[in-house]
């Protein structure tokens, strides 16, 4: 079964980049982690209010280009479904003219939770219902052609169940098209997707799809998955030598995974908490941290640092657009998206 979603506190300090944009003010406290937003690198939208316990009393959806300009309209979960009591949205996904997809839980006063996919045009309207059954998502992405790919996991899982596809493609009208990525692939099966790393970490599964290709992050198990649209794994790499050999030189005792983004089939950016000293059991002391962005080639297995924080500061790790690192500061005015070169 899924975990509804901790908030994590988010720490970096702010650099001087040549690029800044302003994102309006938002009613939604700790949006600069990125548990708490999406960045989608294959359309370059950022969605505010992933993993949040939306109430009735909630503000609409938002999101926004690297601009800082609103993408689509609002979306108001609860005008469409006013029987509801609260919604988790587990995922966002961009589609054309102004489109979304959302991945979201439902939840009634009485009876199960529903998990949906849920599509809105440009104007905030919604267009399709796809009632997901028993499959609850952990990621979600879209190709150009409005095909929608949903990374998930069966709620009602069982110890000893047989193997079952993790990844299902659903086309524009909501038809399943498509099945692959078998747990099995996975020394710990389904579990190997869901939103915890090493230490329970918190760290969200991650999906992609670019240039005919999907990219999968796997956080239980710190694997990047590069394959074909049909599922074929093409690359495989574990990420657990990284971080030991950054933590090794930033002479820090663990560098802990809290966000990936893919930037191409070789490289991908990993946002670290490093924790400085060994940590006390079940306390959490952000003076022992530090965060760094590093930029890591998985073929020559070399790494390079972009940005290093320090506690409490701005700016949050958004993703990778291009060849930049996009971060997220609160300002007075609202939030702030920068760019970083990674190159």
């Amino acid at each position: 079964m899924r975990f509804i979603r901790g908030l994590l506190l988010v720490i970096v300090a702010s650099y001087s980049t040549r690029f800044a944009a302003q994102v309006p003010p938002q009613n939604i406290e700790g949006a600069e982690s990125p548990q708490l937003h999406r960045w989608d690198a294959t359309h370059g939208v950022l969605f505010l209010g992933k993993n949040f316990l939306l109430e009735k009393t909630a503000p609409p959806l938002r999101s926004y280009n690297e601009g800082g300009l609103q993408y689509g309209s609002d979306v108001n979960l609860f005008k469409d479904f006013p029987d509801v009591e609260n919604v988790i949205v587990d995922d966002f996904a961009a589609g054309t003219a102004g489109a979304t997809f959302i991945a979201a839980t439902l939840i009634y006063g009485h009876g199960p939770a529903k998990h949906v996919l849920l599509t809105y045009d440009g104007t905030g309207g919604l267009r399709q219902v796809v009632d997901t059954a028993s499959y609850s998502a952990e990621a979600i992405t879209s190709d150009d052609q409005g095909d929608v790919y949903v990374l998930g996991e069966k709620t009602d899982e069982r110890e000893g169940d047989p193997p079952y596809p993790l990844l299902i493609e659903y086309d524009p009208s909501g038809t399943i098209v498509g099945r692959a990525i078998d747990s099995k692939v996975f020394k710990t099966g389904s579990d190997a997707i869901q939103d915890f790393g090493p230490a329970q970490e918190m760290v969200s599964a991650s999906l992609m799809v670019s240039d005919g290709k999907l990219y999968i992050y796997a956080p239980s198990e710190r694997q990047v998955l590069i394959c074909s649209l049909d599922g074929k794994i093409l690359r495989r790499t574990a990420l657990e030598e990284f971080t030991v050999k950054i933590a090794r030189a930033d002479k820090v005792n663990r560098a802990a995974i809290s966000e990936i983004a893919f930037v191409d089939e070789n490289h991908v950016a990993l946002y670290l908490t490093e924790h400085v000293d060994p940590e006390e059991p079940h306390t959490t002391d952000y003076s022992n941290m530090h965060t760094a962005v590093y930029l890591v080639d998985l073929t020559s297995k070399t790494f390079k640092l972009i940005l290093r924080g320090e506690p409490g500061l701005n700016p949050a790790f958004v993703g990778v657009k291009g060849n930049q690192v996009l971060t997220l500061t609160r300002t007075q005015h609202g939030f702030e998206i920068q760019q970083h070169d990674l190159f």
